[in-house]
């Protein structure tokens, strides 16, 4: 949390995503914090989150902070796939040099007018792993962006995404979800993507992928995984699956999870992970899988664009 405070403080423009913590290093939420000006800055958390994430920060706020629940105020809106860039442009008749990665990059944000809504916060960020914006909307012109979004993006063929259809799209970018795959009951160190010196004092559980052999379950006949399925290594339950979906990239089922020994209690290693052979029993059939630590390279039609990978256990 430090050196996030430190990484946006005075930086107009930037955004971060961070998690507050309890004590032994529990997470407490996941949230982005955007920065508007020297010393204000927007956080945004899951809906689930809300009051949760509005107490704690109540909690520990200098008197001399003013905090304010806004979100009764504004409508979110995202614009997401390769011509999501092409169609912003349009929106606010801003050129495309303008927007391309050098100007606005990735895990920044900006004001932008959008047809006659002025000043829309617009957030150069996705979870499906393509190119995409998240807009801030008062309500007042909220329905006046809708409209104007679908009818501008007409001509790049724009279509309505459910929201679960896209929450489905990050699980093979090895995107953990808050609620889902994460809890209060993890901590960073064992959902990649944090270093510590506790690290080193060894974990007892680390988030991974799993990816069903193709060969082995077909998708079209055999049972899907809709989570809370149990994961065996080497014949012995050592975890269960949190989230999954099938990966149009990988042509294969995709699920997350956390992976422990079977005692619950001994320490769990990178090579400890890597040497097991694994299975996992969808409606009392057990079929394998192979694990990853890391995200897989994925294909993207906008190359060059991330940097920043939520789940990544270093070392590996």
């Amino acid at each position: 949390m430090h050196n996030n405070a430190k990484f946006l403080r005075d930086r107009t423009g930037r955004s971060m995503r961070t998690s507050p913590i309890f004590p032994k290093m529990r997470a407490a939420g996941a949230r982005f914090n955007q920065t508007l000006k020297k010393n204000r800055y927007m956080l945004m958390s899951p809906s689930v989150q809300q009051m949760k994430s509005y107490t704690w920060m109540k909690y520990h706020l200098p008197s001399n902070v003013i905090l304010q629940d806004v979100t009764s105020l504004y409508t979110a809106l995202c614009i997401m796939g390769p011509h999501s860039r092409a169609l912003l442009s349009k929106l606010t008749l801003e050129n495309l040099e303008s927007l391309d990665q050098k100007s606005f990059p990735f895990f920044t944000c900006r004001y932008m007018n959008v047809g006659c809504a002025p000043n829309i916060l617009t957030m150069n960020l996705t979870h499906t792993g393509e190119l995409g914006y998240v807009m801030y909307i008062p309500n007042e012109f909220a329905v006046h962006v809708y409209d104007t979004i679908l009818s501008e993006g007409d001509e790049f063929g724009i279509s309505q995404c459910g929201y679960y259809a896209m929450r489905a799209l990050r699980i093979e970018k090895f995107f953990a979800f808050w609620g889902q795959d994460l809890d209060s009951h993890s901590t960073p160190l064992e959902q990649g993507g944090f270093t510590s010196p506790k690290k080193e004092e060894g974990l007892t559980k680390l988030l991974v992928m799993l990816l069903l052999d193709p060969l082995e379950h077909d998708t079209n006949v055999d049972p899907w995984p809709w989570g809370e399925e149990p994961i065996y290594r080497n014949g012995k339950f050592v975890g269960t699956v949190t989230t999954s979906s099938f990966g149009f990239s990988l042509k294969r089922h995709v699920v997350l999870g956390f992976l422990h020994h079977d005692d619950g209690k001994s320490l769990v290693t990178q090579q400890w992970i890597r040497e097991g052979n694994y299975e996992i029993d969808i409606a009392g059939r057990l079929f394998p899988a192979h694990v990853k630590l890391n995200p897989p390279v994925l294909p993207t039609k906008v190359e060059g664009i991330y940097t920043y990978t939520p789940t990544r256990h270093s070392g590996s």
